[in-house]
């Protein structure tokens, strides 16, 4: 997803997501598990660190990192949205799940109603009409079939074995391990009830 590793993370550039605010509060902070002074430390170390500065700047521009795909959750920052849809985005934080579908045929950006529709079929499955629980059912099959999730099983394997003497991680891929089988449990289920072959 992420060629060369992850380089800016922007928790506020996509309201839809995450409201938009000129500084996090405190609660803000708790709510997301983020230190501030932590980050307001490292920030300041780089600034001072003109070596580190001149590392990071230097890696950054060896390469064009920008990966265009038709996935439209790997499109979140090929760019901005518009002032009325983040004013729609903005809207939905305020508004009923189930009004949703009044907002979403008014955005512009047509990325926006896909991300919507992932946004509440993971996070609000239940309140999806069949026709849409099927797309979604769908769409998960195609990113969850049997080579890529042995694939990613195999590689849990490996980190176990690997981290074999350290009993936190070891109990951290345990639970990975039993959330991907719960998912592909709970896919296979659906994939049954909605006759998806």
């Amino acid at each position: 997803m992420f060629y060369s590793g992850l380089h800016f993370i922007n928790i506020n550039k996509c309201p839809i997501l995450i409201p938009y605010v000129g500084k996090v509060c405190y609660i803000k902070l708790l709510l997301l598990n983020l230190n501030n002074s932590i980050y307001e430390k490292n920030v300041s170390y780089i600034k001072k660190n003109t070596i580190w500065k001149n590392k990071i700047l230097c890696f950054l521009s060896k390469k064009n990192f920008f990966y265009f795909s038709k996935d439209v959750d790997l499109q979140l920052y090929n760019g901005f949205f518009n002032n009325f849809d983040k004013y729609l985005m903005n809207k939905l934080h305020k508004i009923d799940i189930f009004s949703w579908e009044y907002v979403v045929h008014c955005f512009k950006d047509l990325r926006l109603k896909k991300l919507l529709f992932r946004m509440q079929a993971r996070n609000f499955f239940n309140t999806l009409n069949i026709k849409k629980k099927k797309k979604w059912i769908k769409h998960c099959c195609k990113y969850f079939n049997k080579h890529v999730v042995y694939i990613y099983k195999d590689k849990i394997h490996n980190l176990y074995s690997k981290n074999f003497f350290c009993d936190k991680k070891k109990f951290i891929l345990i639970q990975l391990l039993n959330y991907i089988n719960r998912k592909i449990n709970l896919l296979s289920y659906y994939k049954k009830k909605f006759f998806i072959h």
